[in-house]
């Protein structure tokens, strides 16, 4: 399940995975994309382990980690 949140009509709604009309692995975790029930919107998140927090996380940010010594 997703928390979907529209920014274009501010919809939130629980969305299933049934919802997901596309996906694509990047550097910065798996953006997925679904459309919004309201408006039609297509509504692009962020999640995976490299999301900061996930579906919030802003698309130029640094992997987690990143500059950060061990």
């Amino acid at each position: 399940m997703f928390l979907l949140h529209c920014p274009a009509c501010g919809q939130r709604e629980l969305r299933s995975t049934r919802a997901i009309s596309s996906f694509v692995n990047t550097p910065l975790g798996i953006e997925i994309a679904m459309g919004c029930s309201r408006c039609g919107s297509v509504v692009r998140s962020l999640t995976g382990a490299r999301a900061a927090t996930p579906s919030r996380r802003s698309p130029d940010a640094a992997p987690n980690g990143a500059g950060v010594a061990a």
